[in-house]
């Protein structure tokens, strides 16, 4: 009877040491996942805690001055500088419990321009273009003409010449043009160089075959007349009867070129 007691006793202990050895184990599963679980919210945190980084990008594109020389009558084309600048911001964000996100902004694009200026050059005529005759403004009197409707919108200068903005008024040969109101550049051979507007017409009976310019004796081509206010003239010049007299615009004429 002692033997089947000791038997019992000893299948009770064996009960209690397997409980036993479940317990722990499900208790030791349990620490390593809460350190799981700690490892895991750490990271996060690091994670969550990261700086910004920003990144600037700065990009500039330059086109060149180009400018080709024409001949008789064909285009030159001066194109003006074009400047582009683009500044690119790069954001790098971390968001609580999500995957990083980055994030592109353009921040200024900003392109300057200048619209192209087309030139168009003419001849001159051979021989002395120094004597550069006027006319009073005051002998347009066809109120319905172009002339007359430029006019209004001119001024005298301090030199007694008529201007339209900045443009001094003239009067060209029919080869230079006809039509009122069109631009030019004009340069001498003593450097002198100014925008014109033209402002009245010369008659083709009263040039040469060309149309180029005035023969007016002594060996003289007017090719470019003034218009002006004779009374605001310095005596000099009305001496003279050439605008030329004025040192800015002193010269043979070297160059005619057409503004588009």
């Amino acid at each position: 009877m002692n033997k089947k007691k000791n038997e019992t006793t000893k299948q009770i202990i064996q009960l209690i040491v397997a409980i036993c050895v479940i317990v722990i184990g499900f208790g030791v599963v349990k620490v390593i996942g809460i350190n799981e679980d700690y490892k895991h919210n750490f990271e996060r945190n690091k994670a969550d805690n990261s700086t910004v980084n920003t990144t600037t990008t700065i990009t500039n594109t330059i086109t060149k001055n180009t400018t080709t020389r024409s001949v008789e009558n064909k285009k030159n084309t001066v194109k003006t500088n074009t400047k582009s600048t683009t500044t690119t911001k790069e954001t790098r964000t971390t968001k609580p419990y999500s995957h990083k996100v980055t994030e592109t902004t353009t921040i200024v694009t900003k392109s300057e321009a200048e619209p192209e200026i087309e030139l168009v050059s003419y001849d001159i005529p051979a021989g002395d273009t120094s004597f550069h005759g006027y006319m009073d403004y005051a002998c347009i009197t066809d109120i319905n003409s172009l002339q007359y409707q430029l006019q209004l919108n001119c001024w005298t200068d301090s030199q007694g010449i008529r201007r339209q903005g900045d443009d001094v008024c003239i009067a060209l040969g029919s080869y230079y043009g006809t039509e009122i109101g069109t631009r030019y550049l004009i340069t001498t051979d003593m450097g002198n160089s100014f925008t014109a507007v033209l402002a009245d017409c010369k008659a083709d009976i009263h040039t040469d075959y060309n149309n180029q310019y005035r023969d007016t004796g002594n060996g003289f081509k007017n090719v470019v007349e003034f218009i002006v206010d004779t009374y605001a003239l310095d005596p000099n010049v009305m001496s003279s009867g050439n605008i030329g007299t004025y040192d800015n615009y002193s010269g043979n004429i070297v160059s005619i070129q057409k503004l588009s």
